[in-house]
């Protein structure tokens, strides 16, 4: 191509120019607040580092409180478009939901205590999966633990009036006189 002209797909393309560097192309990233605070001011500096936490710590409290009266008002607004009828939909669900919680709850409860099983490693969704759950957890925790009393209960001791907490043997008569007439 003697004309001058490149072929095609061989356009010449920012190519950096004679004593221009090719990272001297690069665009710079717009400098943000978070930018410049992480940006290096010296030598380390504990008031200024302290003071600089204390900014941010100031800013992330305030924009949570922020986000809480938006999130308020938007509930507040939610609240006033909605019909006498939407909002005793919305209370009704809400109620139904909770109540399937506890009753939910409940039957974890209930079923665990059956297996003497912990709760907490029940976590199927109907009662036959709850079930078979806990029979299967107490399978493979074995023998099971005898049940030790609440913390702070006292032991309650086996004592029956006059004895020292055993049952006293029967007395044979007989062998006391002999062994007294021996004397």
């Amino acid at each position: 191509m003697a004309d001058g002209t490149t072929a095609p797909g061989t356009e010449a393309t920012d190519a950096p120019k004679t004593g221009e560097s090719a990272e001297s192309k690069t665009p710079e990233a717009p400098k943000t607040e978070a930018t410049q605070a992480v940006e290096f001011d010296g030598p380390y500096d504990e008031d200024r580092a302290k003071a600089l936490i204390a900014k941010l710590r100031d800013e992330a409290k305030t924009a949570k409180a922020k986000a809480a009266e938006y999130e308020k008002a938007e509930n507040e607004r939610k609240q006033a478009e909605m019909s006498d009828l939407q909002k005793a939909i919305a209370r009704a669900e809400a109620a139904e939901k909770q109540l399937a919680e506890r009753t939910k709850a409940d039957l974890v409860r209930s079923i665990a205590e059956k297996h003497d099983v912990p709760a907490e490693l029940l976590t199927a969704d109907t009662e036959e999966a709850l079930e078979a759950q806990a029979a299967k957890v107490a399978e493979l925790i074995g023998a099971k633990a005898p049940k030790t009393p609440a913390p702070g209960a006292k032991p309650k001791p086996k004592l029956s009036p006059g004895s020292g907490g055993e049952a006293p043997e029967a007395i044979d008569h007989a062998a006391i006189a002999a062994r007294i007439r021996r004397r």
